[in-house]
């Protein structure tokens, strides 16, 4: 996809984080932008945010209310969409949740749900509601799926996260193989998968089920480091405008696995080679120390 000017681009979890980086770099480019996430007041504030981009690039912003994991959401939200600026170019299934602190044995069967329903689910709800019309209207367009170094790896503690990372990765280089074979080469796809990014996904529970609560279940000193990862990663990670930067180089060159951290391919190739030649799977080097303070919570 080269030319964005005029194009529609619609952002899911875009309130914040990753999402807020693309709906800027796009309204910057001359996109008009569709900001989704599940709270109005978020939006309402990452709208303002956009207001300086939206008066270099020239285009309109509309923000949307809608739960991802809810397929008549997201149905009802492509009919509005199409009523508002006629389809969209450059679909971004980015919203996300983090996974829950534990053994896989111990999480609750609610929390898998949710993280499922968010993190896979949505993006596939994503694909279903918008990429038939895209595929219909024939214009050059994008197609990026949000997975995570998660997808590509593996480790230690948030299970539930990793295994629905590691379901969209496989589901996109499928949505990939499919468009190819309907001839559909006007649409380009790619896979996100950012590493450590200075986002608050760590903490996350904006929009945790009640009944999945984790403050009251868990032991101070874990809350601690929890928060104490969360600043980390505010204070480490690639700020979201430079993810930016990945995503719509890829647009541009049709790239499909956008890693944001190459150096998460050593391990990647690491755990290929242990498949290869038949040994157990080995733990990432950065989170060997990890097993002098696991489980996390055996509540």
């Amino acid at each position: 996809m080269k030319a964005f000017k005029d194009a529609v681009a619609l952002v899911t979890g875009a309130a914040s984080g990753i999402g807020l980086g693309l709906a800027e770099r796009f309204a910057a480019e001359g996109m008009h932008v569709v900001l989704v996430d599940i709270e109005q007041a978020a939006l309402d504030a990452a709208e303002q945010q956009l207001g300086d981009a939206l008066a270099l690039g020239g285009g309109k912003a509309m923000t949307a209310v809608a739960d991802v994991s809810d397929w008549a959401a997201m149905e009802a939200l492509a009919e509005t969409v199409k009523a508002r600026f006629g389809g969209v170019d450059v679909l971004c299934n980015n919203a996300g949740v983090p996974g829950g602190r534990g053994p896989i044995w111990q999480k609750p069967v609610a929390q898998w749900q949710w993280v499922f329903g968010v993190n896979l689910m949505g993006v596939i709800h994503g694909i279903k509601a918008f990429v038939p019309d895209m595929i219909e209207r024939g214009r050059p367009g994008h197609i990026v799926n949000t997975s995570s170094v998660y997808g590509l790896t593996t480790g230690l503690d948030t299970s539930d996260y990793g295994v629905s990372k590691h379901a969209v990765r496989r589901l996109t280089e499928g949505l990939y193989f499919e468009l190819r074979a309907a001839r559909a080469e006007h649409l380009g796809v790619s896979l996100l998968c950012p590493g450590l990014t200075a986002t608050r996904i760590i903490s996350g529970d904006r929009n945790r089920p009640d009944d999945l609560s984790e403050a009251a279940s868990i032991d101070p000193d874990v809350q601690a480091r929890i928060r104490a990862e969360e600043s980390m990663y505010l204070q480490r990670g690639m700020s979201p405008s430079e993810t930016a930067d990945y995503v719509v180089r890829a647009m541009q060159e049709r790239q499909f696995y956008v890693v944001t951290h190459p150096d998460h391919l050593k391990t990647m190739a690491a755990q290929v080679d242990d498949l290869v030649q038949g040994r157990s799977p080995r733990l990432p080097d950065h989170q060997l120390n990890w097993l002098d303070h696991w489980p996390l919570n055996t509540a």
